[in-house]
Order: structure tokens, then C-alpha cells, then sequence
């Protein structure tokens, strides 16, 4: 079954629980329909998560900033209700679904993996031009709620839908039905905030309280820039910030110490040095900030090159030859010594091949041998088939591929990076999503010329299991001078230059 799924968990109240009764009309506060436009907030259109962030980012980033509201104007926990509710939007087959599914919650401390906090059955839940309502925690969901990681998955028939939902422990709700008292919420979760700008009384107690209590305020420092982190992510995938500048999404760079790789590669025996390797796939937002300083700086090839789906999604549509030459760029504009040369000279425009500065500690495309030892997971590799996991069963959908990898069985499009789980060593999307290049090539006979054609390793969202493996070694249908629409990249560096 192909779905879409989008929904939002709150504390219930009682105007909620009538509605789920039909007792009254859902109704739209102006204060939100100024954020948010004439649309409404729970409605949104989805199918295999397509514009995911992009459609539902403007509640997303409304919840976080009134989070960090909350967060840093009181420094005790808020007391949790004993019961939510969850209204929902679910699509099958591009369509709004209808009729009964049996639903199940789940409660995680991590957006992947993490520890199983809190689950319930549900039972059969009506569901209606895609929307539907149901309660839950009656099973001691406030003992779960403690700490500061809570992660809401939903199962639908047996599936369980991802990503998972962020819940914030605040007794409020951000959603239309609860919009009126949206302003007095807050002003009344504020109230120190408040205190502290208009009495010195109340200003002398609040900073002695915090002053004895050191071990709370450090604690909620740290929620805070859990929840800014968590904000500035949600802001890049959707593209209102851009993805360089040392940002979660992309340019993390993760060190994979050396080694040998196994018996059952095609490489196998050859030894991969310690080096650094990207821990996502190169965005359309790193690729685009990159490439504007590029071509004001000589790298003239790079012009209106590259293309992706939305800022947060991988890069696609590049040659090899432009890669090498963004590579250098992105050396440069870090302050790095550019790795590959032509005659001796930073390799910026042409198709020649060029040669690799071994001395440079710029970045560059990893070799295909340090692409398949850190995909294997390193010297802390299980063994796994895929990278991540070896557990796939074309007859099963929740075979646990589906949530380390985007493949042709579950995505027809690139998604937004790391958003599948990761591997031994915390890297993303080395199974699927989009191919990837490496350094390496080969040369074919083409109506008498020799002509080069790059490795690529990974498989993509329009390729089955058996290309998504670690080992599986591929060469890409297009020379190193073409593109493809499901072909990308993420960088390396040489460790200790």
C-alpha cells in the first residue's frame, strides 16, 4: 500500500473531545490564519511524504519557536495531561482514504531506533476523506513523558509511518480548534518572563531561584539548543536557510578509521587509510551556496548546473567533471588547499581529467574503496547486507530496510537527507536515496574513442534491493562529462593533511 500520512499529537481538552463527537464545527482562529494563510493547518496533501518539510514546515516551525517561548521563560516541567489526541491526514494510492484502520501508537526517545518508551493498541479508527481522530495515553502515557526526547510513530494496519513526530511536553496545543486561547496560553506559561521585565521583586526571586537550582537550569539550556538545533534543521529543508555554514543537514563530516576491507567484497584486501567522509548526501542548498561563490570565482562551468527537489534533498543532475571542480571550490571557500589540478593548477573549468594533489586537505569524491568500508560501518561494521541492516523481505513492508533506506518500494522520488536511519557509524543514506559518485572510472570503447565512465555506489529511489547492497559495485550508464536525475554525491577528505 502506498500512503501519505501526515498528523498532530496535543493534550485534549474538552472542546476537542466534542468535536471528535461532532458536537460542534472545527473552527480557525484569525491570530493563526494571519501565520499561516488561507489554508487550512491540518490539511495537507501527501503522498510517499512528497514535500514533506515544505508542507508542513510552517506548523512545525510555529510549534518550535513557541517551544523555545515556553522553555525559556520557566525553568520548572510543565505537567503533562494524562490523555492526548491525535488528528491525522492519511492518503492511499495519491487518494484521501476512507473506511476503518486499525491504528497503533508507539513512543521512541529518538527520531530512529532509540528506546520504545510507550505503546498502545488503538483498535479500528474511522477514517474519512483522509481524516481521522483518536485518543490515547490511557495507559500511563505521563510516566513516559518524563525527560526531554519524545518521538510519536503511528502504525496504520500493521505499517508504521515515518518519520516520526517530535512531542514537547507543554500543556498546550497548536492547532486550529485550539487557536483562541493560543495567546493566553502562552501569556500564562510566560509569566516569569513577564514578572521579570515588569517587577524587581519578582526579578530578585526568579534569578535566586535560578542560582539554587544550577542542575535545572543546565538541564534546560540543553533542551534549548536540542530544540534551536531541531529548528534551524527544519528551516534549511525548507529552504529559507541555506545548508552550508556548519549546519546539521549537510557538511558534517564523520572520521572512519582505517582497515582492511572483507572476503566478501569485490575489493577485497585492499586497505583504506583513516579519512573523513560526509555523514549526508550533498544538498541542493550546500550545492547552490557553493556554487554562487564558485562562479564569481572563476569556476565558470558551474553556472545554472545542478538540480533537486528541494533545498534539504540531495543534489542531482551533476557530471563528474562537475563535481571535481565544486570540490575545489568548497576547498577554497573554506579556506582549504584545492585537491585536484590540471597542468599544475586549481582545476576549475574544462573536461580534462584532472590529477589529485595527494598533499591538499581539501575536500574531494571518496575512492571507491573508503565508499564501501564506511558503508560496510568500518572497523565497527556487523556485517550487515544493506548499510545498516540486513533484514528485507520483498513480502513484508515493514521489513527493516524500509527504514534505513528510499527505494523504488517505498519512494519515486529523492527525499529529504537523513531522514532513514543510520549506520555503524551515524552515516545516512548510503543504501538508496541517490546513487553516488566516486573518484573511481572506468574506460570504454565508444565508436573507436576511449571513454570514462565514474563508478557510482548506493543505489537510488528508482532501484530495487539488490543495488541498494554494500557490496555491490556499479557503473553509471552516462560518461563522466553526463548527468543523471538519480545520480549525486557526498565529499571526503583526506585525514591529517
Amino acid at each position: 500500500m502506498t500512503a501519505g500520512f501526515c498528523g498532530r499529537s496535543t493534550p485534549l481538552s474538552e472542546e476537542r473531545a466534542a468535536l471528535a463527537r461532532g458536537e460542534n464545527g472545527r473552527r480557525r482562529s484569525d491570530a493563526l490564519q494571519d501565520l499561516m494563510g488561507p489554508h487550512p493547518p491540518r490539511r495537507f496533501f501527501l503522498s510517499n511524504f512528497k514535500n514533506f518539510e515544505r508542507a508542513f514546515t510552517p506548523m512545525k516551525i510555529l510549534s518550535r519557536l513557541l517551544t523555545l517561548l515556553f522553555i525559556s521563560s520557566t525553568l520548572s516541567h510543565a505537567q503533562v495531561t494524562q490523555l492526548l489526541d491525535h488528528d491525522g491526514y492519511l492518503m492511499e494510492k495519491k487518494k484521501p482514504a476512507n473506511g476503518v484502520r486499525t491504528m497503533e501508537v508507539r513512543l521512541y526517545d529518538a527520531a530512529v531506533k532509540g528506546k520504545l518508551l510507550y505503546s498502545e493498541k488503538i483498535g479500528k479508527v474511522s477514517v474519512s476523506d483522509g481524516e481521522f481522530y483518536f485518543q490515547y495515553g490511557s495507559k500511563g502515557i505521563a510516566s513516559a513523558l518524563q525527560g526531554n526526547s519524545h518521538w510519536l510513530e503511528i502504525v496504520v494496519n500493521g505499517k508504521a509511518h515515518s518519520p516520526r513526530e517530535r512531542l514537547v511536553a507543554v500543556p498546550f496545543a497548536i492547532l486550529s480548534a485550539d487557536a483562541q486561547a493560543l495567546v493566553p496560553q502562552v501569556s500564562s506559561l510566560s509569566g516569569n518572563m513577564t514578572t521579570l521585565k515588569s517587577q524587581n521583586t519578582a526579578l530578585s526571586s526568579n534569578v535566586a531561584s535560578v542560582s539554587s537550582n544550577l542542575t535545572t537550569a543546565q538541564a534546560t539550556i540543553v533542551t534549548m539548543a536540542e530544540e534551536m538545533q531541531a529548528l534551524r534543521a527544519d528551516l534549511v529543508a525548507a529552504g529559507v536557510l541555506s545548508g552550508g555554514g556548519g549546519n546539521m543537514i549537510t557538511g558534517n563530516m564523520i572520521t572512519v578509521q582505517g582497515g582492511t576491507l572483507p572476503q566478501s567484497s569485490e575489493l577485497a584486501g585492499q586497505t583504506v587509510a583513516t579519512f573523513q567522509i560526509g555523514k549526508y548526501e550533498v544538498t541542493m542548498a550546500e550545492w547552490q551556496e557553493v556554487r554562487a561563490w564558485a562562479v564569481e570565482n572563476g569556476y565558470s562551468d558551474l553556472a545554472d548546473v545542478g538540480a533537486g527537489s528541494a533545498g534539504g534533498n540531495p543534489v542531482r543532475d551533476v557530471s563528474w567533471y562537475d563535481v571535481l571542480k565544486w570540490s575545489n571550490a568548497k576547498s577554497q571557500k573554506s579556506g582549504f588547499s584545492p585537491v585536484y589540478q590540471v597542468g599544475g593548477v586549481v582545476y576549475k573549468t574544462g573536461l580534462s581529467v584532472p590529477t589529485v594533489n595527494s598533499s591538499a586537505n581539501g575536500y574531494r569524491l571518496p575512492l571507491e574503496k573508503e565508499w564501501e568500508w564506511a558503508a560496510r560501518g568500518g572497523v565497527d561494521s556487523q556485517g550487515y547486507l544493506y548499510s545498516g541492516t540486513s533484514k528485507y523481505d520483498s513480502a513484508d513492508s515493514e521489513s527493516e530496510l524500509y527504514e534505513y533506506a528510499w527505494f523504488a518500494e517505498n519512494s519515486d522520488e529523492s527525499q529529504i537527507v537523513g531522514t532513514r536511519k543510520a549506520n555503524e557509524l551515524g552515516i545516512h543514506d548510503m543504501s538508496g536515496n541517490v546513487k553516488e559518485l566516486v573518484y573511481d572510472s572506468i574506460s570504454k570503447k565508444v565508436d573507436g574513442y576511449s571513454v570514462l565512465y565514474p563508478r557510482v555506489r548506493g543505489g537510488s529511489f528508482k532501484t530495487y534491493a539488490d543495488s541498494l547492497t554494500v557490496a555491490k559495485r556499479g557503473v553509471s550508464n552516462n560518461p563522466v562529462y553526463s548527468v543523471a536525475d538519480d545520480l549525486g554525491f557526498r565529499l571526503a577528505r583526506s585525514s591529517g593533511n
